[in-house]
């Protein structure tokens, strides 16, 4: 059964800039996150424009892993959660651009899924990648793919998920919109607001 593809609420340019405005926004919540328990274990955290710092990133995490492991993880499942309030209220003007929004911020399990299946065909070697899931890996002492796939997983699901919802057009024109949103607030807008 096909789903029913509507005009988006405001049109097509409506929702184009709604996801470049919503981008900033996931973002900063995202590090809050991170900011918030890390503060709340203890953790002198600073925040950045794209970043959270502070708490302890490398083995042996000051005696805290557990910690670290939820500050770490703490920003992706904002991230999620926004994502799932986006899809709940998909028939809002910013509903749909709310889940566009969200989806750029796993691209970094795929990447690091894509990476893996290189190192085992021997066509590149292992890194030591440091991001959310890894970092909160490592300090679980737990194997990293597993973590990782489950943040691809959410990056396919989603974008499965929004594509059969928007249709191509619109798909495309809410991908610009991340895409611009993320130029504008990591390359512009965000080292100058919050250095």
């Amino acid at each position: 059964m096909a789903l029913a593809r509507r005009r988006p609420p405001g049109g097509h340019i409506a929702a184009f800039l709604w996801c470049v405005l919503l981008f900033p926004v996931t973002v900063v919540l995202h590090e809050l996150g991170h900011w918030l328990v890390a503060r709340l274990g203890g953790f002198p955290a600073r925040l950045h424009f794209a970043s959270a710092d502070g708490f302890p990133e490398v083995a042996p995490f000051g005696g805290a892993p557990g910690v670290v492991a939820l500050a770490t993880l703490a920003g992706p499942a904002v991230t999620l959660a926004l994502a799932l309030v986006g899809m709940r209220n998909r028939a809002r003007p910013w509903g749909l651009p709310l889940v566009a929004a969200t989806l750029p911020r796993f691209l970094v399990n795929g990447a690091f899924l894509l990476q893996q299946l290189f190192v085992l065909a021997g066509i590149a070697r292992p890194s030591a990648p440091n991001f959310d899931e890894i970092v909160a890996a490592r300090a679980l002492a737990l194997p990293a793919l597993p973590i990782a796939g489950v943040g691809g997983l959410v990056l396919v699901a989603g974008l499965v998920w929004l594509w059969r919802r928007a249709g191509a057009r619109l798909f495309l024109v809410l991908v610009a919109g991340a895409v611009v949103g993320m130029i504008g607030w990591l390359g512009l807008l965000g080292p100058r607001l919050i250095p």
